[in-house]
């Protein structure tokens, strides 16, 4: 009897310790499955949020005595597409200690995991203080300038900054902290409340622009969405772009891609509701869309002589198109007097509109109507596009536009929008000055001339974008005021022209 309490407690014992042990094992595993998470943001198109690494990818090294599994630097910042193949890394810890490293001397650079010291940078060819313990978050930086992917500051007449997000994260912010909202809970004797905060990284203007009180300051989203920025509003960095919001949060725009200063009054929209007031009043209208042609280029043809016919005509306005400024929104936002973000097309992927558009209206006024169109239809319209082929093989179809278009005048139309492209065409292949984009500008003024000395009503002429320099000849799209003003002309057409 007294072998057989023995074993009974002697069992109990054991149970209780092998009990203790797996309770102390569960809990060090639940703590050791705790990865903290850091990210990989500035200038780079996929952002990431790290928390572990496949297994596969991972290198096996000695590091003060201890192996350690580890993913190459380099493997990483590849996932998430640095915006170019030279840039600047900061490694950034949670105690605020950063050091940068060049994309070029990252070949034996490795990030691993321990429950020590975090995520820990670990580069064997830099100095000790590039390892950085306790990663926060890792920013690329690009080198050169950022017109092309940057947050740009423009106004009517020239270039004034621009900044990459990797620039403004690692220099070019404040931190300030923003309510989100009080809560209260009250008992039979006291209340007690707390209010939340968020931390956020904010971009100061004076620190941007020196601007001034009276500046009217447009900022542009990415979709084509506009607003003026506001007393209580205010732009924050997110992981690779920029938010604006207002305190209130009734107005956010995403994807910030830079501000106007002083904006003309003069918009592209403008020619849907002069298009619409001529008609309506009984007046034809003639709109000829010459693609490509920024107001930097009409002033430089009429001071090299390179439109005599234009340069006899009233003075253009200089107005501004849409973001993005191609030609499928800035040809939408002038037929349907709307921006992008009403319009529903800010880039060239869209064809359709979200509205009517002037050829409906022409068409419900009992007003005949045509599109002489390139070899391509831009946008789906009401009214079917003529479509006309390079048939001469002379690069560009504007000579087959204005034939078209020179047919068409024989019937009797009311409304006629010839799109000649030839002007975008030279200027991407040589230049937006190049000779030989003036030499295009030059025939298409006589086109014009010609098509105004046969129309008997209102003409306008307008462009859907401009066009900056590049090395390979000429681009457009970016937040550049190349790219964002075009003359806009209204005048009559007829015999005396």
């Amino acid at each position: 009897m007294k072998y057989k309490q023995l074993f009974f407690y002697t069992a109990v014992l054991l149970i209780g310790l092998l009990s203790i042990s797996i309770l102390k094992a569960t809990t060090v595993n639940s703590i050791s499955t705790y990865t903290p998470v850091f990210k990989v943001i500035g200038d780079v198109a996929n952002p990431l949020s790290i928390n572990s690494y496949p297994e596969a990818i991972s290198t096996k090294l000695q590091h003060k005595g201890t192996a350690l599994s580890a993913i190459p630097l380099k493997l990483l910042l590849e996932d998430s597409q640095p915006a170019s193949d030279f840039y600047d890394i900061y490694i950034k810890g949670s105690d605020g200690l950063m050091a940068m490293v060049h994309s070029s001397t990252i070949e034996e650079s490795y990030i691993a995991f321990s429950e020590e010291n975090g995520w820990e940078a670990i580069q064997l060819k830099h100095p000790i203080s590039s390892n950085i313990k306790h990663i926060q978050e890792i920013i690329i930086k690009v080198e050169g300038e950022s017109w092309d992917t940057g947050f740009n500051i423009i106004s009517s007449e020239e270039n004034l900054a621009s900044y990459s997000i990797g620039e403004l994260l690692t220099n070019g912010h404040t931190l300030q902290y923003y309510s989100e909202g009080t809560s209260r809970v009250a008992d039979e004797n006291k209340g007690y409340e707390t209010t939340v905060y968020t931390t956020r990284r904010v971009l100061e203007l004076s620190r941007l622009y020196q601007h001034s009180a009276s500046d009217g300051i447009l900022v542009i989203g990415s979709k084509g969405e506009e607003t003026f920025f506001s007393n209580e509003g205010y732009l924050q960095l997110m992981d690779n772009s920029i938010t604006y919001s207002t305190i209130s949060r009734e107005k956010r725009i995403d994807n910030v891609k830079g501000l106007v200063i002083n904006p003309t009054i003069g918009r592209t929209t403008d020619a849907y509701y002069d298009s619409l007031h001529y008609l309506e009043q009984g007046n034809k209208v003639m709109l000829l869309f010459l693609d490509g042609f920024g107001y930097h280029q009409y002033q430089l043809a009429k001071a090299e002589g390179y439109a005599p016919f234009i340069s006899s005509l009233p003075e253009a306005s200089k107005v501004m198109t849409v973001y993005q400024p191609v030609t499928n929104a800035g040809f939408a936002a002038m037929i349907t007097g709307k921006t992008p973000e009403e319009n529903g097309v800010y880039s060239r992927q869209q064809k359709d509109m979200l509205m009517e558009s002037i050829f409906g209206k022409a068409t419900a006024l009992g007003k005949k109507n045509a599109l002489v169109e390139g070899n391509i239809k831009i946008l789906n319209t009401e009214t079917e596009p003529i479509l006309n082929l390079d048939s001469d093989n002379s690069g560009t179809t504007d000579e087959e536009v204005f034939s078209s278009a020179m047919a068409l005048l024989q019937v009797d139309y009311d409304f006629m929008l010839v799109h000649f492209h030839g002007i975008d065409d030279r200027g991407h292949s040589y230049g937006d000055t190049d000779t030989r984009t003036l030499n295009q500008i030059q025939q298409v003024d006589e086109y014009v001339r010609q098509l105004s000395r046969l129309w008997d009503g209102k003409i306008i002429i307008i462009s859907d974008h401009g066009m900056h320099e590049t090395d390979e000849g000429g681009s457009h799209g970016t937040l550049r005021y190349q790219d964002m003003f075009v003359p806009y002309i209204v005048y009559d057409g007829g015999e005396g022209q």
